[in-house]
């Protein structure tokens, strides 16, 4: 079974949960599996495969837009080049001693690995939208998970922060309400989901 879950018809795959897991763990060694996957899924996977689904038409627009931005910058283009690119770009900012916490998870990935300062990442998906990101420096905290870069971010969102932020509170209503049957969960990623689509059984 290559789903992990399906929530509402939603799918989540295996893969998308496994592929992430080295990460977390490599930020957070002391944290439990589940409590990762449980993470993982509230603040990452099912989010996006939501937005993805009932924000199809805006969400592939702002693809585009990231994708003509990046094809332009190329594939060695660096943190001068694309805040040179973006400077009047409305969804760029330039930000210092961000916090891993301060991000999410796909930004975090490429901004606090020390092989990316100073490189343009690929276009990265996020529940929001699409981002291009960049790091100027990186400074070690006591531990990963409190590591800071200084960065250029620049997003394509399909919505609004807060507008996004109620949207996030209305599907986590919706999800805690389903009727068990819309949920179907492989028994080895019932424990790590979060509260609120527990599956009733």
């Amino acid at each position: 079974m290559k789903e992990a879950m399906v929530l509402d018809g939603v799918a989540i795959t295996r893969k998308e949960i496994e592929d992430w897991l080295p990460y977390l763990r490599e930020v957070s060694p002391s944290t439990g599996h589940n409590s990762s996957m449980r993470y993982l899924l509230d603040r990452y996977l099912i989010p996006m495969a939501f937005a993805r689904t009932e924000f199809a038409t805006r969400h592939e627009e702002q693809r585009k837009i990231a994708e003509e931005i990046a094809k332009v910058l190329g594939d060695s283009a660096g943190y001068a080049e694309l805040l040179e690119r973006t400077r009047k770009f409305s969804g760029a900012e330039v930000l210092t001693d961000l916090l891993r916490t301060d991000l999410p998870l796909p930004e975090q990935r490429w901004l606090f690995d020390d092989a990316n300062v100073g490189r343009v990442s690929p276009v990265l998906e996020t529940a929001q939208g699409f981002s291009l990101v960049a790091a100027s420096d990186k400074q070690p905290g006591l531990t990963k998970a409190f590591d800071h870069v200084d960065a250029i971010l620049v997003r394509f969102y399909t919505h609004r922060a807060k507008d996004h932020g109620k949207w996030c509170q209305a599907l986590k209503v919706r999800l805690g309400s389903l009727a068990p049957e819309a949920i179907k969960v492989h028994p080895e990623f019932r424990d790590a989901l979060p509260n609120w689509p527990k599956p009733k059984k």
